[in-house]
Protein backbone atom coordinates (compact mmCIF):
# COMPACT_ATOMS: atom_id res chain seq x y z
CA UNK A 1 0.00 0.00 0.00
CA UNK A 2 1.07 3.36 -0.81
CA UNK A 3 1.05 6.35 1.46
CA UNK A 4 -1.54 7.47 -1.20
CA UNK A 5 -3.46 4.59 -0.82
CA UNK A 6 -3.30 4.91 2.93
CA UNK A 7 -4.21 8.45 3.21
CA UNK A 8 -7.93 7.37 0.89
CA UNK A 9 -8.28 4.47 3.42
CA UNK A 10 -7.61 6.41 6.36
CA UNK A 11 -10.79 8.78 5.47
CA UNK A 12 -13.14 6.04 6.25
CA UNK A 13 -12.03 5.57 10.48
CA UNK A 14 -13.77 5.64 12.36
CA UNK A 15 -16.75 4.03 10.68
CA UNK A 16 -14.15 1.00 9.07
CA UNK A 17 -12.50 -0.40 12.52
CA UNK A 18 -10.65 -2.48 9.96
CA UNK A 19 -8.23 0.72 9.01
CA UNK A 20 -5.71 1.11 11.65
CA UNK A 21 -4.67 -2.73 10.93
CA UNK A 22 -4.44 -2.50 7.16
CA UNK A 23 -2.15 0.98 8.05
CA UNK A 24 -0.33 -0.52 10.36
CA UNK A 25 0.58 -3.67 8.25
CA UNK A 26 1.70 -1.63 5.08
CA UNK A 27 3.66 0.89 7.59
CA UNK A 28 5.59 -2.17 8.81
CA UNK A 29 6.70 -2.81 5.41
CA UNK A 30 7.62 1.11 4.51
CA UNK A 31 11.19 2.90 5.08
CA UNK A 32 12.33 6.28 4.67
CA UNK A 33 9.91 8.80 3.02
CA UNK A 34 7.35 7.31 3.25
CA UNK A 35 7.80 6.14 6.67
CA UNK A 36 7.32 9.77 7.33
CA UNK A 37 3.69 9.83 5.73
CA UNK A 38 2.31 6.84 7.63
CA UNK A 39 3.41 8.56 10.59
CA UNK A 40 1.32 11.83 9.60
CA UNK A 41 -1.45 9.47 8.32
CA UNK A 42 -1.73 8.12 11.91
CA UNK A 43 -1.61 11.62 13.56
CA UNK A 44 -4.46 12.18 11.33
CA UNK A 45 -6.55 9.09 12.73
CA UNK A 46 -6.13 10.05 16.78
CA UNK A 47 -7.40 13.47 15.36
CA UNK A 48 -10.35 11.63 13.61
CA UNK A 49 -10.94 9.20 16.87
CA UNK A 50 -14.02 10.41 18.45
CA UNK A 51 -14.76 7.49 20.81
CA UNK A 52 -12.78 5.76 23.83
CA UNK A 53 -13.15 2.71 21.90
CA UNK A 54 -11.19 4.52 18.83
CA UNK A 55 -8.07 5.46 20.78
CA UNK A 56 -8.42 1.99 22.30
CA UNK A 57 -8.30 0.92 18.76
CA UNK A 58 -5.67 2.96 17.64
CA UNK A 59 -3.44 2.58 20.28
CA UNK A 60 -3.36 -1.59 20.07
CA UNK A 61 -1.18 -0.85 16.57
CA UNK A 62 0.64 2.71 17.10
CA UNK A 63 0.65 2.90 20.76
CA UNK A 64 3.90 2.92 22.35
Amino acid sequence: MTPSEALELSKEFPKNRSVPKRIAKAMQETRGDNRKKFEMIIEGLFVDAKADEDFILLNKYFGE
